[in-house]
């Protein structure tokens, strides 16, 4: 058999050379059935981690209270009232960590204020108020740590620019500017940590390509191109860490298939392919880290169940 040594030694040097760069094989792996039970709320189907051992728990908001099924690294265990009466917001449900204790706690926005059901002990306590007046932004309302204290910041975002109301663990403090003027996706805002300095960064997505501005800790930077061409799903585009390596990666979902594009702390790395074919729910698609390894696997909602999978990565 003649084996071409070019090539081999080629193959060789690539290797190597992603090696030294630290790019590692990964991709979503089989599908798995975490719940063959119908689950879902109402009023929302949300993934955090309630409990604080590191795994995003499936939370399920209805008309008459919240329920947590506790994520345990290999499927979503039974059901448990976490607040046994309603408790909606005007303007949305949210679940992120406002204290800084690693248990995502239950926000509510009202027209009004803000209030916050901190989770403590398999529940939802009594609910308190963070903010006693109006906020929330025209163009969406978000929860993530900005300033890198561990504590999720309240994040207002306007036609005229981007507020955040500061966690100090017990309110959210007054509003303070954090970009000047316009800063909207054609396709999305999100804010995620990019860069892997634990702060969350603002980020658009455009019909041209994805932008970033990154957060400095008292206000976002100046926009970045982080990719020049276009970028988002037919289903949906995310943010989250399926790599493992502290940086938010950039996720679209397609009607045939999943593809990722690596954050490298200053862009998006190129288009990979992390699964082929349909994968998408009937109620709703996520990534939330839900076996405690560091990586945001993909989660499916259907009306039949949640499916999952994994995010897989394996050394050269």
């Amino acid at each position: 058999m003649k084996i071409n040594f070019k090539i081999v030694a080629a193959a060789v040097v690539g290797v190597a050379i992603l090696s030294v760069l630290g790019v590692k094989f990964a991709q979503f792996g089989y599908t798995r059935a975490w719940l063959d039970v119908p689950y879902s709320g109402n009023n929302g189907t949300f993934f955090a981690d309630v409990t604080g051992d590191g795994r995003a728990d499936a939370i399920a908001v209805n008309d008459n209270g919240i329920i947590v099924r506790r994520s345990t690294g290999m499927s979503f265990s039974d059901t448990e009232v976490w607040m046994p009466r309603v408790y909606l917001g005007e303007i949305g449900n949210f679940f992120a960590d406002v204290t800084g204790d690693g248990q995502a706690d239950a926000i509510v926005i009202n027209e009004s204020g803000i209030a916050v059901s901190l989770a403590k002990l398999g529940e939802f306590a009594e609910h308190r108020t963070w903010v006693d007046r109006p906020y929330y932004g025209t163009k969406g309302t978000f929860f993530a740590d900005v300033t890198g204290d561990g504590k999720a910041d309240a994040i207002v975002v306007n036609e005229n620019g981007i507020g955040v109301g500061r966690s100090t663990g017990t309110e959210f403090l007054p509003n303070e500017t954090w970009v000047e003027g316009e800063y909207l996706g054609d396709r999305g805002i999100y804010f995620a940590d990019v860069t892997g300095d634990e702060k969350a960064d603002a980020i658009v997505v455009n019909n041209t390509g994805i932008g970033v501005r990154r957060s400095r800790g008292d206000r976002f930077g100046e926009n970045e191109t982080w990719t020049d061409n276009p970028y988002f799903g037919e289903i949906g585009t995310f943010f989250a860490d399926v790599t493992g390596d502290g940086k938010a990666d950039a996720i679209v979902v397609n009607r045939d298939g999943v593809t990722v594009r690596r954050s490298t702390g200053s862009a998006f790395a190129p288009n990979e392919l992390w699964t082929k074919g349909i994968y998408y729910g009937d109620v709703s698609t996520n990534f939330a880290d839900i076996t405690g390894n560091g990586r945001a696997d993909a989660i499916v909602v259907n009306h039949t169940g949640i499916a999952v999978k994994l995010s897989e990565v394996r050394e050269w």
